[in-house]
């Protein structure tokens, strides 16, 4: 895929949208893929051990400190006011802020994992044969050339072009599990596997940097930080931004490692892949969330008033219309499901998957709030509900697992997500966006606004 190419692809809501839609279909085939081959390749331990490896990734993705997102945000909201130059100079603070922690933090790994020779990666000396500091810096590349790539998308994004990075960092997703499969497969190992995924974020790093320059060749990246005057003003949504993101690793990734402390890394696979089938409905929801967020936060910098309620329509009705489906689904046949996608190597019980199809449905109601305060840079009215909620959850795996093994876990995880839904639907209210908004008038403004952007292509 040539970054000429995806200059043809398209813009607005219905682009948004196909581009996420493009971006699940890739995610769901990379789980498709990952999950019976490494589980198959490497066994149920070592697999186990591949990930709890892989929290290093996510741990990563906080380094930004919420800056992306906020500074996105606030980006996308002056070049639509027309502060063009505005935007440009926060590109430049945002682009030098992020390869400056980046570097940072990929040197602090390698130091942590060769120099120090820690006591915690003990563990993992038998799945990687010896090599979890070369397995763990691999994976911590990864995760860095994803953030300097997130950091070049929030150009594209205020200049319009939200589709086009979506549909690149989908490639990248896919050609990442396309060299790690095969190195796996090749006898590659964890380590083998890990620089597949590193190797594959750094081409999807190379084809985003040419799209900026030429679909926003105003932004341009910088190394050097000459102020941060312009980022100061956003610290506090940033900071909001780094608790969500706390909060959803500790809930899913901590909760990962406290399973495998209690009930041992053999009881990981089966909770993470009836997770992974659970989220389907989140991330289908997270389709039409993410597709709207650029438009939302147009729609407000305009104060737009019924722009905002139709897209706030649209954004509830996917949520409920694709809950239940879902939840359904996974509630009645998840367990053959896994059977049949591990090749018979994952069991999971009739209890974890109705429990996590509970999880499906609190998480596809509250996502749509989320989305709402978060084009609005106000994801600090939840986020610290967000976070206590996460780690309390978190804290309970610990009794659960011990009693209830991976159904343990995933009783957390409903917990957590139901006071989201509280926290995040009440202060989405107060924000406005809710006001006025009625069963009738979510249906009518959806047909509406569906209508009009297929009659725009």
């Amino acid at each position: 895929m040539s970054g000429r190419f995806l200059i043809r692809l398209g813009n607005g809501l219905f682009g948004n949208a196909s581009a996420q839609a493009s971006a699940l279909l890739v995610q769901l085939v990379v789980a498709l893929v990952s999950v019976p081959v490494f589980a198959t390749v490497w066994g149920l331990e070592d697999y186990g051990v591949w990930l709890i490896l892989v929290t290093v990734p996510a741990t990563i993705a906080l380094s930004d400190l919420g800056f992306i997102g906020a500074v996105g945000n606030a980006m996308t909201a002056a070049v639509t006011r027309g502060q063009d130059a505005g935007a440009r100079e926060m590109f430049s603070q945002l682009t030098a802020l992020a390869f400056w922690v980046g570097l940072g933090l990929l040197s602090l790994v390698a130091i942590i994992g060769f120099g120090i020779d820690p006591p915690w990666l003990d563990f993992a000396d038998g799945a990687t044969g010896g090599q979890g500091g070369g397995t763990i810096l691999a994976l911590a590349s990864f995760a860095v050339f994803a953030l300097w790539s997130r950091t070049l998308y929030a150009a594209l994004r205020a200049t319009g072009h939200f589709a086009k990075g979506s549909y690149a960092t989908a490639f990248a997703a896919l050609l990442e599990i396309t060299l790690a499969g095969t190195i796996a497969l090749a006898g590659g190992g964890l380590l083998g596997a890990a620089i597949g995924y590193a190797c594959g974020q750094a081409i999807g790093l190379a084809i985003m940097a040419s799209l900026v320059a030429k679909l926003a060749p105003g932004f341009r990246p910088a190394l050097i930080p000459l102020a941060f005057g312009l980022l100061r003003p956003l610290l506090r949504p940033a900071l909001a931004l780094v608790m969500t993101i706390l909060a959803q690793s500790v809930i899913l990734q901590g909760a990962v490692v406290i399973l495998g402390i209690v009930a041992g890394s053999a009881a990981v696979p089966a909770f993470t892949a009836v997770r992974t089938l659970a989220r389907i409905g989140v991330q289908l929801v997270g389709v039409a969330n993410l597709a709207i967020m650029p438009e939302m936060t147009m729609a407000r910098a305009r104060t737009d008033g019924e722009r905002i309620a139709d897209l706030a329509a649209l954004n509830v009705c996917a949520g409920i219309v694709i809950a239940l489906p879902a939840a359904l689904g996974l509630a009645l046949f998840g367990p053959a499901i896994v059977d049949l996608w591990s090749g018979g190597v994952i069991a999971a019980s009739q209890e974890l998957c109705t429990i996590m199809a509970l999880a499906t449905v609190l998480g596809c109601l509250w996502g749509p709030f989320a989305a709402f305060l978060t084009a609005d840079n106000l994801q600090g009215r939840y986020a610290l509900w967000f976070l206590v909620a996460a780690c309390s959850g978190a804290l309970a795996v610990y009794p659960l697992a011990e009693r209830m093994g991976a159904a343990g876990a995933a009783l957390a995880t409903v917990a957590v997500e139901l006071a989201v839904l509280i926290a995040a639907g009440l202060a989405a209210w107060r924000a406005g966006f809710l006001v006025g908004l009625n069963p009738r008038e979510i249906l009518d403004r959806t047909h509406r606004l569906l209508r009009k952007a297929v009659e725009s292509r």
